[in-house]
Parts: C-alpha cells; structure tokens; sequence
C-alpha cells in the first residue's frame, strides 16, 4: 500500500531562551548559566554541522536506482484547476521524462486545502489504483503549508522520501513549469546516476 508524507514549506523555529539564575560575586553568570550556554552552543553547532553534510551528501543519497520493471498505466499528469502553475506544458514535458527515465509516473496536483499525510494516500487511490505512481500534491506559492505526497510500494524503490524531499528542496520556491522540466530532467538523471562507490568500482 502506498505511504504518504510531507516535506517544504514553512520550518518551525525552535528558540532557546535563557533566563538566567542571577550573577554571581564577580558580575558574571554562574556556572550552571555558563554550562547552559555552552551546551546550548554545542548543539547549535551539531544542528548546523548535520545541516551542511546533509546538503554537500544528500544528491548522492538518492542515487545509484535503476528503472521499475514492468508497464503500467498512465493517467493525466497534472492536475491544476486554479493554474498555480506557468507554463504547465513544460512542466508536464518534465513529468514525461522522469517517466520515460525510472517507468514511474509523477502525478502533480495543487490545492489550497489542508491536507494531512492520510489525505494525500486517499488521494493517490483515487487518481491510480496500482503501486507503480507518485503523488505530490503543491500548495499554492507562498503558502505555509508543506508540500504531501503519496508514494506507491513499487514506486518506493526507486523514488522514496528522501528522494522526494531532495526534488521539493529544488522547486519549492517556483510555480513556473519551465523551471520545474529543468530541475525534473536532472532529477531523473540524479536517480539513476552511479553512486560513487559504484563508479570506483567500475
């Protein structure tokens, strides 16, 4: 059965506030204070750390895929009744192409509504009743609201959550369907590229 999930739009911002336990004798903070604010730092710097590895590393991870085997049906490939997008032809010729590279078709549809990750699945079976197809439903531009999807069980193969939040991270900030083909085409070719190992290897 497929999964859903969600990813992009707007992070929440955890903030630390410190309220200190009075100064001491010298007119510092005392030393629970300052251990405070040095583990307070230490994780800031851990975060931020994580951050930047993830960032350099995270193209490489989703990587090293071959195509699904097999044929399956195709259905319409966006969905935009409100025309939250420009340019949709374009948009759709970069669908196609990440079908005709991985055999597994990208549904795009927008909505204003809030949705939730059981949402997004229902909405999945409604569109294609096999395992094969991704759904990612796109709020509208600006909007707070992340971005769901619906990935089928066979599609998880080669498309899965880190895949996708790896193509929202490219395209979040543009409804322009010219942009989108452009970032879709070296989406498909970064699936099915080699991982680093793989190529030392050859």
């Amino acid at each position: 059965m497929a999964h859903g999930g969600h990813t992009g739009g707007a992070r929440s911002h955890s903030h630390v506030h410190h309220y200190g336990g009075g100064y001491g004798r010298g007119g510092g903070y005392d030393s629970l204070g300052v251990i405070m604010l040095e583990l307070i730092f230490s994780i800031g710097l851990c975060i931020a750390a994580a951050f930047l590895v993830f960032n350099i590393t995270g193209a490489d991870e989703i990587g090293g895929k071959k195509p699904l085997e097999g044929k399956y049906e195709i259905v319409q490939y966006l969905h935009d009744d409100s025309n939250t997008f420009s340019n949709q032809e374009e948009l759709v010729q970069g669908l196609e192409y990440l079908k005709e590279k991985t055999n597994i078709q990208m549904i795009v549809m927008t909505t204003t509504e809030k949705l939730s990750d059981k949402k997004a699945v229902e909405q999945y079976y409604l569109l294609v009743e096999d395992e094969a197809h991704v759904l990612l439903i796109v709020p509208p531009e600006g909007s707070r609201h992340p971005f769901y999807y619906a990935i089928g069980d066979d599609a998880d193969s080669v498309i899965n959550d880190n895949a996708i939040s790896y193509l929202v991270d490219q395209v979040e900030n543009s409804r322009n369907g010219e942009y989108w083909k452009q970032k879709l085409y070296s989406f498909a070719d970064k699936l099915l590229e080699q991982s680093k190992s793989e190529k030392k290897a050859t």
